[in-house]
């Protein structure tokens, strides 16, 4: 499997940057985390923008991707199952669509 370095640098250059654009607002971890990979996510959802022949779309990689973050992030707030499984559909959603507004941001 070939490495992409310039897709790697991409993903994690944005991480870091909303990362640390995070601690602006407040200096934890937790916050470092979640904003680090809303970047890093938002940065493989671009992807196909900087360069479409070498990488294409992947909508569905995308849903899963923020589904399970969506899960996750509610989960560690100790919420009800029901919310869990609910926002997990919506991150799921929104995952799915984000190949395509992902241009706008």
């Amino acid at each position: 499997m070939k490495i992409d370095y310039e897709a790697v640098c991409i993903v994690l250059g944005l991480g870091l940057l909303f990362g640390v654009l995070g601690l602006i607002g407040s200096l934890s971890f937790e916050h470092f985390l979640m904003r680090g990979g809303f970047g890093a996510f938002l940065g493989f959802a671009a992807l196909p923008y900087f360069d479409s022949e070498k990488w294409p779309a992947r909508p569905v990689t995308c849903a899963l991707i923020a589904g399970a973050a969506a899960v996750a992030l509610t989960a560690s707030r100790e919420q009800s199952v029901m919310t869990i499984i609910i926002s997990g559909g919506i991150g799921f959603a929104f995952g799915f669509l984000s190949p395509y507004f992902a241009k706008h941001l």
